[in-house]
């Protein structure tokens, strides 16, 4: 895509990499255009930007709230002349990334309830490749029984007749042999949700959380494999239709940990994140009085604190207060002279 930016744009890429860059900073930043000014476009030129300061590849994450429309996005951000976004769709699988677009971009469109919301028995790749990654473990974490006994959790085969998964399963496994680094930071966030012995451990979490097994592997490999492929940047499309799982208001959930650990430091700095939205947040209340209380703009001063910081957020809230008091005042006093 070659559309040159105009002028207005170019100002906001120079604004948002100024506030990505900032030494001391959160490395946060939204653009709150209205719709139809162009924030795709205008995060295509952040993306540009940094793989010229880069000057290698650019790993970038785009979350999207469903997969069609971020497909559809994800080719209006690359710039002209880099690798077209990546296939994999799902933390699980990035796996397959491995050996492919060395250098340039590697972009990837992701989906809440693909890569954070792991419910249910998910691709039939991913369990392809817990089973191996299973193997790898065993004389470490794992014996030879009690890696047989994981892997029976990870047999459900969906459409496939049992034979075929195997067959397809091993198939994929030989293509996609996992690293060292992978299998070793598999294991390791295993141990650490989960403690030893792992195969007791698991059992007894999946009983008592009423969560299948499965499930357990699957967020493990998702985590491990965010851990192995962090991203120099994080685009968040529309995130205010995942805005809880965004800003930390589902903390002690797996989805909000694994998007805790997505935000956290998983390099020597925070992960840059940038948010396109046309409606960040609510602009009115539903009730009068809501509006009377500061609660009525609590999702202002959660992005708020979100993008600058718990003592940011305290001062605007402040600020906010006595702007209302004021008008408060003000209406009083003309309703008092009418």
């Amino acid at each position: 895509m070659s559309a040159e930016l105009k002028q207005f744009q170019k100002d906001t890429v120079a604004a948002v990499l100024a506030g990505l860059n900032r030494e001391l900073g959160t490395r946060r930043f939204l653009v709150a255009d209205e719709v139809g000014l162009g924030k795709t476009m205008v995060a295509r030129g952040v993306i540009a930007a940094l793989l010229k300061e880069k000057r290698g590849s650019l790993r970038v994450f785009y979350l999207a709230s469903g997969g069609r429309i971020g497909s559809q996005n994800a080719e209006r951000l690359k710039p002209e002349g880099e690798n077209d976004p990546s296939t994999v769709d799902r933390l699980g699988l990035m796996h397959q990334q491995n050996g492919k677009s060395a250098g340039g971009l590697q972009l990837f469109t992701l989906t809440p309830e693909t890569s954070f919301r792991i419910r249910g028995p998910g691709a039939w790749r991913e369990r392809a490749f817990l089973r191996a990654l299973l193997r790898s473990r065993i004389g470490t974490e794992l014996t030879r029984s009690e890696c047989r006994q994981l892997e029976r959790e990870c047999s459900f085969h969906g459409s496939m007749n049992e034979e075929k998964f195997k067959w397809e399963a091993n198939r994929y496994a030989r293509k996609n042999r996992p690293s060292e680094e992978l299998s070793k930071s598999f294991a390791a966030v295993l141990t650490r949700r989960y403690g030893a012995p792992l195969v007791a451990s698991l059992l007894e979490h999946a009983t008592r959380k009423r969560v299948k097994v499965l499930g357990l592997l699957r967020r493990a490999l998702a985590e491990a494999e965010l851990r192995a492929n962090a991203p120099d940047l994080l685009i968040c499309d529309e995130f205010q239709k995942y805005r809880d799982l965004l800003l930390g208001r589902a903390p002690f959930t797996a989805e909000g940990e694994m998007m805790q650990t997505l935000l956290a430091r998983l390099r020597r700095r925070p992960t840059r994140v940038l948010l396109l939205s046309a409606t960040p947040f609510r602009l009115y209340a539903e009730r009068w009085q809501e509006a009377l209380e500061p609660a009525g703009s609590r999702e202002m001063f959660d992005l708020i604190e979100f993008l600058g910081g718990q003592e940011l957020a305290q001062k605007a809230e402040g600020l906010f207060a006595k702007f209302r008091s004021s008008l408060q005042r003000f209406a009083q006093a003309a309703d008092t002279a009418a």
